[in-house]
């Protein structure tokens, strides 16, 4: 879970930088290390307090900054809206589903299968969502966050996928605005210099700034529980929540310090979208370790040794799928979870570990 939080907010990190870069012309090094540097103040003075009031009002700023970006483009194209969607379908750009029975295209069956298992993991496994689970009253408090996440995400797909159509739109009629060499995922900030009006171009570089940073604080500050939680307090002698509180915001700095690092290293390598790279990294990853919650919830003879036994023979699974087949990759969290899960249970039946027996006072 450490090292993929610290290789997401690497990813994270750098996305918005590239906006930054593009829409102002300030280096994209000098432009990650702002980011950083902001992300881990405002965690370290906030906590989870922070992260999650500041998630509640990036949201509203980067859904204002989609629908004006939705209006201008409509606004600088020759077609209507009506003129548009056709023009989009005939492309092919509104073909969601591909039924075909097929493991290396992103088909419906891919899609299902491949999703569903994939999203176990951060609903279930990953801290940076389970910590907002913890801010809430009871349990049934934490489900009505979850439905509210889950119904709130169909909406928002629609919103920002549909944006990327409507830039394909745009750049169609003005091909000569793009450039071929430029990255995917700077696209959006180019249409942003091209159109938008001087007092308008803040609000949405604001909003791509919202987008990450919400995710950046809720790694930074998941990781610092974590490891306070885990290793410092599990390990160490006599801890006081005093000397806990501080040893976390010392680690929030040296975890935003380290995700600033691993963004300043991605500036230096050569890909066309970073988006696509982090759907195949988190299902690299996710699976596997949705797997062993899977493994603890649904069975009562999971054990220790069949839990890290099905850790560790999903990810060699799915490693090898990743670097040997062409199997798409989100269908690899599909295979890490069922890994997982299976050669977990199998080995816990064949290798029982006696219940250890704590003494109470």
């Amino acid at each position: 879970f450490t090292l993929f939080q610290i290789g997401r907010m690497s990813i994270v990190m750098f996305l918005p930088a590239i906006a930054l870069s593009t829409a102002t012309g300030v280096d994209l090094r000098y432009a990650i290390i702002l980011m950083g540097i902001i992300s881990t103040a405002y965690t370290v003075l906030g906590g989870i307090e922070a992260v999650i009031w500041t998630d509640v009002l990036q949201t509203f700023v980067l859904t204002a900054g989609a629908i004006v970006a939705f209006v201008i483009i409509f606004l600088n194209v020759d077609l209507g809206i009506g003129e548009a969607i056709a023009v989009a379908a005939e492309a092919g750009k509104f073909r969601a589903v591909n039924w075909e029975f097929s493991l290396t295209d992103a088909t419906i069956w891919v899609i299902i299968i491949g999703s569903t298992l994939s999203n176990a993991y951060p609903i279930t496994a990953d801290q940076t969502m389970v910590q907002r689970y913890f801010t809430t009253p009871d349990a049934k408090g934490a489900g009505r966050a979850l439905w509210v996440h889950a119904w709130l995400a169909i909406p928002a797909s629609i919103i920002f996928f549909g944006l990327g159509t409507a830039l394909w739109v745009y750049f169609r009629e003005h091909p000569g605005v793009l450039d071929p060499a430029l990255l995917n995922d700077a696209t959006l900030p180019l249409f942003i210099v091209a159109e938008f009006p001087a007092g308008l171009k803040g609000l949405i570089i604001a909003s791509i700034f919202a987008a990450t940073m919400s995710s950046l604080d809720s790694s930074i500050n998941s990781l610092s529980s974590v490891v306070v939680t885990d290793y410092y307090k599990r390990f160490g002698k006599n801890v006081s929540d005093k000397s806990a509180l501080n040893v976390a915001r010392i680690l929030t700095v040296v975890f935003g310090t380290v995700g600033t690092l691993g963004a300043l290293y991605l500036s230096t390598l050569e890909t066309r979208s970073l988006f696509s790279s982090f759907l195949t990294f988190l299902n690299l990853v996710g699976g596997g370790v949705a797997g062993v919650f899977a493994l603890g919830i649904l069975t009562k003879r999971g054990n220790w040794i069949g839990a890290l036994t099905g850790a560790l023979t999903s990810a060699v699974v799915v490693v090898y799928l990743w670097q040997n087949t062409d199997v798409h990759g989100l269908f690899y969290g599909a295979v890490g979870f069922t890994t997982s899960l299976a050669v977990g249970y199998v080995v816990s039946l064949g290798v029982p570990v006696a219940p250890k027996v704590e003494a109470r006072e």
